[in-house]
């Protein structure tokens, strides 16, 4: 029995990779973006309908309610975030980002940073209208606070 091939058009190939570094820089902004002191400002790379599923709280749902989250919690600055194994897979208008993450934060009032890492994971949708990509849901799980931060090894790394 002859093994399945299936031959996909080279235009298939060429979107994907272009949609693949569309949200690779989509990543990169948004870092740059709460590293600047502006993180309400990563909303205008989401879709309105946003839900980012918060540790400890739940699910945050929708651009206002993300903007009051975000303000509550405006004293945790970062002050340095690192991104390592960052994956993306794409699925036609669909895709999902992965990464591992080591971020430090200054907290107002406070001395001594406090670093933190995990994971996070987003899905995003590609617009119909505009073929813009948009962030649909955000999620990360911390998994330890580092008392003794060492930089490891990276793929992003954004101070």
């Amino acid at each position: 029995m002859a093994a399945f091939q299936h031959s996909f058009p080279r235009w298939l190939y060429v979107d994907a990779m272009s949609d693949t570094q569309t949200i690779r820089d989509l990543h990169d902004r948004w870092i740059s973006l709460e590293l600047s002191g502006h993180p309400e400002a990563v909303l205008a790379l989401c879709s309105d309908d946003v839900c980012w599923l918060v540790p400890g709280r739940g699910a945050v749902v929708g651009k206002h309610q993300v903007q009051s989250f975000l303000r509550q919690n405006d004293s945790m600055a970062p002050a340095a975030i690192e991104i390592s194994g960052l994956e993306i897979e794409i699925s036609g208008t669909i895709a999902v980002k992965k990464a591992n993450f080591k971020t430090t934060v200054v907290r107002q009032g406070a001395g001594l940073p406090e670093q933190y890492q995990g994971a996070h994971i987003w899905t995003l949708r590609k617009s119909g209208h505009d073929d813009k990509w948009l962030v649909t849901s955000v999620s990360w799980v911390v998994s330890e606070q580092v008392s003794d931060w060492q930089a490891v090894d990276s793929t992003v790394s954004h101070r």
